[in-house]
């Protein structure tokens, strides 16, 4: 979040997985103005084409100056 605050603009996060709701709502009084979360109980496990598809459509919704992604295995 610092290297995205340095930009000078709005920092909005999206968290995609299990328990993305709860990880937004403490993510959002870390820094980001707005923490979205992404939650598909019907999705068991990973899927890279969703996340893409996440990401993708918030893009095109916010049109973000830049993009910072970070991933874990979890």
């Amino acid at each position: 979040l610092g290297a995205a605050s340095r930009l000078g603009a709005e920092v909005v996060a999206l968290l995609y997985g299990r328990h993305a709701q709860a990880a937004a709502a403490k993510l959002a009084g870390s820094g980001a103005a707005k923490a979205l979360a992404v939650e598909d109980a019907q999705r068991a496990h990973f899927s890279p084409e969703a996340v893409v598809a996440a990401l993708t459509a918030a893009a095109q919704k916010l049109s973000p100056r830049a993009i910072f992604f970070a991933a874990t295995s979890q």
